[in-house]
C-alpha cells in the first residue's frame, strides 16, 4: 500500500514545469493564477503578536493561525542591507476587514502596517531603551578619546569581578561535592562494619541440651521404667513407695464408729 501522506516526491530531471497546466478553467485556478500573477503566495501562519482591530475593535492575540497571502514588499523599503523584506494579508475573525504587516529585519521583529494597531508590549520598550544606550555610549566613545578608555577600564573591572564571583561559586560546588563524598564514604564503611559484626553473630555456635522424650505404650507395665530410659534413675511405683514409707504421709485415717444397739424391753 502507499504512503498516506506523501512527504518526499520524486522528480525527473527532465521535468519543464512550464508545461504543467494552469488549471485555468476553474474559478479556483483562475483566482490562483491570478494570485501568482500578482506575486502573491498563500501562506499559512500564525500573527506574531497581538493586535486589535481598528474597526470592530476585536482583539486577535499572538499565535492565532490564518491563511494569509504574502508578497514581497518594492520599493525603497523594500530591503534592509540585502534582506528582502514581506508583507502579509489577513482579515479580521470578525469584520473580515484587511490587515497588514510587514517583517523587521532591522530589529528582529515585525511592523504592524494597516488595518490593525499593536497591543502594547513592555519588553518592546526594554529593547528600544538598552538600544538607546547603547547608541549613545558607541557616539559619546567616538567623539571623547578619554571616555572611551574609562569606559574599557570600567568593563574590564567589571569582568575581573564576574570572574571571581564565577571562581567563588565553582569553589563552594567543589567544597559541596566534597562533604558529599565524605558522607558516602562514611555511611558505606558503617553498612560494611555492619554486615560484618552480623556475620561474627551468624557464625557463634550456641549449645543446645538434647531432649529425649519418648512416648510409653499404654500395654506396657507403668513401673516398668528400664527398657525406655537406660541409665536413668527408676522410679518406683505409687504401691512400692507406700509400702517402703509405710503409709501415706500427711493424710489421717479415721476409724467409723460402731453403734450400740440398745433393746428396749418390757419389765
Amino acid at each position: 500500500m502507499g504512503e498516506r501522506k506523501v512527504l518526499n516526491k520524486y522528480i525527473p530531471a527532465d521535468f519543464d514545469p512550464s508545461l504543467v497546466p494552469k488549471h485555468k478553467n476553474t474559478a479556483a485556478g483562475r483566482k490562483a493564477a491570478a494570485k501568482a500573477d500578482a506575486g502573491k503566495v498563500t501562506v499559512r501562519m500564525m500573527i506574531p503578536f497581538s493586535m486589535q482591530c481598528e474597526n470592530c475593535g476585536t482583539f486577535m492575540y499572538r499565535g492565532k493561525k490564518f491563511n494569509s497571502l504574502k508578497e514581497d514588499v518594492q520599493g525603497s523599503k523594500g530591503k534592509y542591507l540585502g534582506i528582502q523584506r514581506f508583507r502579509f494579508y489577513i482579515k479580521c475573525t470578525v469584520c473580515s476587514r484587511p490587515i497588514t504587516f510587514l517583517t523587521d529585519p532591522e530589529h528582529n521583529d515585525y511592523e504592524m502596517e494597516s488595518g490593525a494597531s499593536r497591543n502594547y508590549e513592555i519588553w518592546q520598550d526594554r529593547n528600544k531603551t538598552e538600544e538607546a544606550e547603547k547608541e549613545g555610549k558607541e557616539e559619546e566613545e567616538e567623539m571623547d578619546a578619554m571616555k572611551a578608555l574609562e569606559n574599557r577600564v570600567e568593563e574590564s573591572r567589571r569582568e575581573v569581578e564576574e570572574q571571581d564571583r564565577l571562581e567563588e561559586i565553582k569553589a563552594l560546588n567543589s567544597r559541596h561535592v566534597r562533604l558529599e563524598d565524605v558522607a558516602t564514604t562514611k555511611a558505606k564503611d558503617e553498612e560494611r562494619e555492619e554486615a560484618e559484626i552480623e556475620k561474627e553473630v551468624q557464625s557463634v555456635v550456641f549449645g543446645k541440651r538434647d531432649v529425649i522424650l519418648k512416648r510409653l505404650d499404654d500395654d506396657e507395665d507403668d513401673g516398668d521404667f528400664d527398657s525406655y530410659r537406660k541409665g536413668q534413675d527408676v522410679i518406683p511405683p505409687p504401691e512400692a513407695a507406700v509400702k517402703e514409707t509405710g503409709g501415706i504421709k500427711g493424710v489421717v485415717i479415721k476409724k467409723k464408729k460402731k453403734k450400740r444397739k440398745v433393746e428396749v424391753g418390757g419389765e
